[in-house]
């Protein structure tokens, strides 16, 4: 997955079946919000201090606090379940890389979708 999609695919690749029911379960309690500046004051104050309209902190905390300390391989290891989460570099003139158990096993996975969901503009850029 890439962006929004890679959170999604990140949030069901990490947890076994049973973890999953679990988490589903208590979604409607489950806070998903991702967006840390929701005000048009803080949002134009971002942008003109760091160039974005959101904080990248902020969707950091989530994901750490959603997918926690898990590898691509610490993943796959648990579960059979090959996640693969496509990050565009910042350099444009690279090609764009897939990121999964076999071509980046000790990526932390929230890094790599946090790197995935740094749309230009939105959020600031994050290196792996």
């Amino acid at each position: 997955g890439s962006s929004v999609g890679s959170i999604v695919c990140a949030v069901v690749a990490i947890r076994t079946d049973e973890e999953l029911k679990e988490l589903f379960s208590k979604l409607d309690i489950f806070d998903l919000s991702f967006f840390g500046n929701s005000q048009v004051a803080q949002i134009f104050r971002h942008l003109l201090d760091k160039g974005s309209l959101q904080d990248m902190s902020f969707l950091v905390k989530k994901l750490r606090k959603l997918l926690g300390d898990v590898t691509f391989l610490d993943a796959y290891s648990r579960t059979g379940r090959i996640l693969n989460v496509t990050v565009c570099p910042a350099d444009s003139n690279e090609p764009p890389r897939l990121l999964n158990y076999l071509t980046a096993p000790n990526v932390l996975v929230w890094s790599a979708v946090a790197a995935s969901s740094a749309f230009p503009g939105l959020f600031e850029p994050q290196h792996l």
